[in-house]
This record gives structure tokens, sequence and C-alpha cells, in this order.
């Protein structure tokens, strides 16, 4: 580390200077304290805007977690007296975050925001008042004037209500979560679709559907971006701001950022393009999509494959078949169930077949769907069994004149079985080397704070005859979360093994799993399990993935 220090201090261009802060970041979750005071330090001499604007988002995701936070509040509030509007923006959002993440320095830090009120640049200023007012929110006396401060009765509505303070508390959970962003080009695409009718409504507040604007921030998009702007792409100034609107969020830092191995986006295009589908689709929010499931054998007559799309209320199953035989064009094509699994109470609620005019030519590949309804079921996350066949009108043809030669009914039944389980609710989240640690703390810290922590320990026998076998089946058992810190190899000189993995679940709740997994002749493979979520009903579900 102090080979580190000595480097940026050193004449060097900007590339060696990006490479030096980026390592020093990654170095950072085991010697933090050391870390966050050099890059503390660098701000203070450093001559890139770019830089600068990471290092202050970095401290802003790490600081708070330091043993005495407030030594780099100083650092930052000095960006705000003496640079450029840019870095000013991103100190006042590295504050929020200090004032969020640490209770005994909100009322100080909210002070300090205070007196940006009074910055010659308007997006310090109103950034500023945003985080003011939404620190503020569960605190009894206000830091503004009484003109400035948001009145409780506003045109007779009590702005204090129980359901605003909550609409308040989620959004400041949002905004100082680095892991989720506003997509600002679904936000332009929609106030340029809906401009006409805003214009049309002058004054009047207008209210915009942000769910499907949200997406979340991929470990391998920064990392990208990281090694982008380590080989010469420097950021220019607006990029640096566009950086700076959230507090901690940073390249190189960020941790469980996102969801991995997600779905062929294509998939979700072609069912948002079903006119049948559309009015359903709108009215809820899309939570997320499995990875593709096969179905078939890859050299059926007909090759099936499916995607499960989670909503808020509707489970939809989207079907792709694709033809493969050469003389034959299918039609009236959809998916009839045979059987329906399940405990939960999830019920069908409908099915869309291909259009009457739509056919399946040779090599084509058409879409149709089963609906499934869970507004009655028992559990937040059912389970179910699903056994379905192909019903289609087939029509043979001469290949060579095209000629129909006759046509009739078929089903094909060769389908294996839709399943949702509890593997189906999770999904991959990577954690950058050496972070687990920090990971697992922050949760805990995260979930006391809010008294919603939900751990759970219990120890298993299990039927495996080596550590490997063990490691592997406890692996498959949680289907596609992320093994971390290399935990999938094992050394065959430990006893015990200890395996990490984490992820998202029903693609909001983060998950983490410590499993210590021991192994000999005489007792055969006995494993422990912590479970840790911010939800009881998640972390006794993951519990039940090794029943």
């Amino acid at each position: 580390m102090k080979f580190l220090a000595d480097c940026l201090k050193e004449d060097g261009n900007v590339r060696f200077r990006e490479a030096v802060v980026d390592t020093i970041m990654l170095i950072c979750p085991s010697q933090r304290e050391n870390a966050l005071m050099i890059l503390a330090e660098h701000i203070e001499d450093c001559e890139h805007p770019h830089i600068q604007t990471t290092i202050i988002n970095f401290l802003a995701l790490e600081g708070p977690k330091a043993a005495n936070p407030s030594v780099y509040i100083r650092f930052i509030y000095n960006r705000i007296n003496l640079e450029r509007a840019v870095i000013r923006a991103a100190a006042v959002s590295a504050l929020a975050a200090f004032a969020n993440g640490v209770p005994s320095l909100k009322k100080s830090v909210l002070h300090l925001l205070r007196k940006c009120l009074e910055d010659t640049d308007d997006e310090v200023r109103e950034r500023a008042y945003f985080f003011i007012i939404l620190i503020e929110q569960d605190m009894k006396e206000s830091v503004l004037e009484a003109d400035l401060a948001l009145s409780h009765e506003a045109d007779g509505d009590d702005i204090g209500s129980a359901e605003d303070l909550q609409e308040m508390a989620d959004l400041r959970r949002f905004v100082f979560d680095q892991r989720q962003n506003i997509d600002v080009n679904a936000l332009e695409s929609y106030l340029a679709e809906n401009k006409d009718r805003i214009v049309e409504q002058e004054e009047a507040l207008f209210s915009v559907d942000m769910k499907n604007m949200i997406t979340s921030v991929s470990i391998s998009e920064q990392q990208a971006e990281d090694q982008q702007i380590g080989s010469g792409g420097a950021k220019s100034e607006q990029q640096a701001a566009a950086d700076a609107g959230k507090p901690g969020q940073v390249a190189a830092g960020s941790a469980l950022a996102s969801v991995a191995g997600s779905t062929d986006s294509s998939y979700l295009q072609e069912m948002k393009n079903e006119e049948a589908l559309q009015s359903l689709i709108a009215e809820q929010r899309h939570i997320y999509s499995t990875a593709v499931q096969e179905l078939t054998e890859s050299d059926a007559e007909y090759v099936i494959v499916a995607v499960k799309h989670f909503f808020e209320k509707v489970i939809i199953l989207q079907y792709q078949i694709q033809n493969t035989i050469e003389d034959q064009i299918l039609s009236k094509v959809q998916m009839k169930l045979n059987n329906l699994e399940s405990e939960q109470g999830l019920k069908v609620k409908g099915t869309v077949p291909l259009n009457e005019e739509d056919q399946i030519k040779y090599n084509e590949k058409r879409f149709a769907y089963i609906i499934l309804s869970n507004e009655a079921c028992q559990t937040a996350y059912p389970h179910v069994k699903i056994a379905q066949k192909l019903v289609m009108q087939v029509t043979e043809i001469d290949v060579d004149t095209q000629d129909e030669l006759g046509e009739y009914e078929e089903e094909f039944t060769q389908i294996q079985d839709v399943v949702i389980t509890t593997k189906e609710y999770l999904k991959a989240a990577d954690i950058p080397t050496g972070r687990f640690k920090d990971e697992w703390e922050l949760l805990g810290a995260e979930g006391r704070r809010e008294g919603a922590l939900a751990e759970q320990a219990q120890t298993f026998s299990l039927p495996f005859k080596s550590m490997n076998l063990a490691v592997a089946g406890v692996i498959n058992f949680f289907g596609s979360m992320s093994v971390c810190e290399g935990t999938s190899k094992v050394n065959v000189t430990e006893k015990v093994h200890v395996l990490l993995l984490s992820g998202v679940f029903h693609g909001q709740f983060k998950v983490l799993v410590r499993g210590q997994i021991g192994f000999n002749q005489e007792y055969g493979c006995v494993i422990k399990l912590t479970v840790r979520s911010l939800d009881a009903l998640v972390t006794q579900s993951l519990m039940e993935c090794i029943n």
C-alpha cells in the first residue's frame, strides 16, 4: 500500500494514475483504513476531475463502513469549497451518503449540506436540497428555513401520513442503493413519447411510472468500463457528472451489484410485442425472467424452449417452438396443459396460442404462452410442476413445388415438465474477490439497523461420498447462485471446506449463504449452513433447498 501511495505522489500520465487508484480500491476491503486515507489525501492534489469524482464516490461507498467515518468528511467538504461544479456535485452526494449511513453524523452533515444551498451552481444547490429533504424525513427538526422546508399541510394533504412517509422511506432506500439505477435512455424515450400530453397539461402535475426504468449495475459492465478507462478512455466532465448521480456509485468498488446470467432480452421483447399480453403486462411490474430452459432434445422434430417471466400478480411461461421438418408447415399452434401440480394455489389464468393466420415453416420459430395467476396463492413464492403438450395442425407439402399434400391434427407430447421451485426465484449476483466478508457484515448491519435481519443456521447430513461431490452437490441445490472467493475448489488437505454463495431472490432480495462442509469415511458428509437475508420467508425458502 505504501508503494501505491508513493506512486500517486510521482508525476505520471493519467492512465497510470487511474490504474493506481483502481488498484487501491480493489485492495481496500482488506486494508480499508489505509486505502481510504490515501485516496482521501490524493483528492487534495489531484488535477483530473474524473479521478476526483471516482474517489469521492468510492469514499461515499466505503467511508461509512470505516472505524471513524467522520475523518473523511473534511476531505469531501473541502472539495465543495475549492473545486469546479461537477466535483462539488459529487461531494454533495457523498456527504449525503455519510448522513444516511452513519446516524451519529446525520445532523452535522445536514448543516454542511445546508451551506451548499448558497452555491453558485444550480445542480449543486438542487442536489443539496433534495438530499436534505430526503434525509430529514424521520427528524423532528429541519435545518432549513421555514419557507424552504416541506409543508405538512400543502393543498390539504397530510404529507406526514404513514403512506407518504413509507413512500419517502422507499425513495431513500432506492437513492442510496448503489446497485440500482434509472435507465436514462428509457426515461428520455418516455418523455419524448408523451411530450404532447405533458405540454398540454401546462403547469399541472404529472406522474411517470418508473417501474420498468429501474436497472441493476452489472459487475461485468463495471469491469469493462474500468478496462476502457484504464486503456486510455479518460472520462469527460459530463461523464464524471453522470457518475456522481448516486452516493457511493463507483466502478471498482461496488459489490453484489447485479444479477448475472440474465435472460436473452430478445425473449422479453417478443413477449412485450405480443398484442394479447400487452394490456396485462402494462398493468404490473416485471420483476425478472429466468434463463432459457430446453424442454426437448436439440434434434427433436419440434424444438421447444421455455422462459419464465415473473410479474407482480402473474407468471408468464413463454414457449419458443421451432419447426425442424422441411416438408411440414405448422398452424393453429398452442400449448395445452396436461396437468398442473401446485400445493400453494398457483392457477392457470389463460393461454395465448399463435394467431390464426400465423404459420411455422421449416426452421422458423414462433411463440405461445401460458399465464399463471398467483393472486390466490398461500405464499409469495409458489412452486409448481406443469406437464404440457403441443397441439397443432400439420400441413404436409412437396419440398420442391411447395404444393400442399394434405393436413391433419397432431399432438406432440415429448416435452419435459416445466418446474418452478426455489431455484427459479434465485439468480446469480457476483461479488468481487475479497469482498464477501464485507458484504456479509454489511447485510447484517443493514438488517439490524432496520430490524429486518433474517438469519438461520442449521446442520444437515448429506449423502455424498467425497468432499468434491459434496461441494458440487450443494452448489447445485442452490441453482444459479454465484460461487464467491473461488470456494468451488476443494483443497485435498482440508478437513472442513467453507463454501460461499451470493445471489438475488425474486429480483429484489440480496441473499448470502455460508456453508461449512465436513467429510470423513466414518461419519460421512455434514454441512453447517447459514443463510442471511432481509426477509424471513426468503431465508426459510433457501434453507429448504437442501431438503
